[in-house]
């Protein structure tokens, strides 16, 4: 689960992004939205919104290099401060994506193990702004 914020607001307040991503062929260490590229679905919900950006809750299903990051910038909602799939942000001094939790199987055990992290505190201050706080 991840935290993004994004430019705009989307016009569906949930969707299913699901088209295929692979290497660029100018610049194979950068991704995009290619038709013989390999799967890749990522789900969001809009969680807040202001008048020009939108905080979204954002669930990757499959686990493409660079992933959400192609996906939001492929339906117009680039991630803020990402100047290489987005756009750059005056208040931000890096992009505003965030693995709030993480579920892996342990390799001993094979069973699943839970990662949170709370929001750095340069993008907890933003999220407040929505919030009035």
């Amino acid at each position: 689960h991840y935290i993004a914020g994004v430019a705009g607001v989307p016009d569906r307040a949930r969707a299913r992004i699901e088209v295929p991503i692979g290497t660029r062929p100018k610049n194979p260490l950068k991704r995009a939205v290619r038709p013989h590229g390999k799967p890749a679905v990522t789900q969001y919900h809009i969680a807040h919104q202001a008048e020009d950006w939108s905080l979204l809750d954002v669930y990757p299903f499959t686990g493409r290099t660079h992933q959400i990051r192609v996906h939001l910038s492929y339906i117009g909602h680039p991630v803020l401060g990402d100047s290489v799939y987005g756009v750059s942000s005056p208040w931000l001094t890096q992009h505003f994506l965030h693995a709030k939790e993480l579920t892996i199987l342990h390799p001993a055990t094979n069973q699943p193990v839970t990662y949170t992290a709370p929001l750095p505190a340069e993008l907890d201050k933003k999220v407040a702004g929505l919030h009035g706080g």
